[in-house]
């Protein structure tokens, strides 16, 4: 979601279902336009910025996301502080994601898969992990597919 410059702030409250640990998770943070606190489940600040036509006459837009527990925030230039750096095709909606103080990274993808009505959608987001060792370590995978994101988002009216 790109942030938009209008002066609001908002409440978004919601839940992660872990599949790995079959846990619901709640979910609240205020975004006030670039910046974002996190309450549930760690309380975190977010900051963000997009840089549009990386390449003149493009479809890319650079994104810079900052995440920084505020548990941590003393170090704010340690881990589990985090950059995460994504370069965004605007056509097509994949995106190469780079995140160096993250153990995952490869080319990520996210897209809108079904409109639902004027004020929803559906959404669906993954990533292709490179296995990091050559040659590849036994019972490992070459490229191995993740499902980070599988999502409904409505507008309240």
């Amino acid at each position: 979601r790109r942030p938009t410059n209008s002066g609001n702030a908002s409440l978004c409250v919601g839940a992660n279902f872990d599949v790995d640990r079959s846990v619901l998770d709640p979910c609240l943070h205020v975004d006030a336009g670039p910046i974002s606190i996190g309450i549930l489940p760690t309380p975190t600040l977010r900051a963000e910025a997009w840089i549009s036509d990386v390449i003149p006459r493009g479809d890319l837009a650079l994104r810079l996301r900052y995440e920084c527990p505020l548990a941590s925030y003393r170090e704010f230039y340690r881990s589990p502080a985090s950059l995460m750096i994504t370069l965004h095709s605007t056509g097509t909606g994949l995106r190469i994601r780079s995140t160096p103080s993250k153990a995952r990274s490869g080319i990520q993808f996210e897209e809108r898969m079904l409109p639902v009505g004027p004020n929803a959608a559906m959404n669906v987001g993954g990533t292709l992990e490179f296995s990091q060792q050559f040659p590849v370590p036994e019972g490992r995978d070459l490229v191995r597919v993740r499902l980070d994101a599988l999502g409904f988002a409505a507008k309240l009216p």
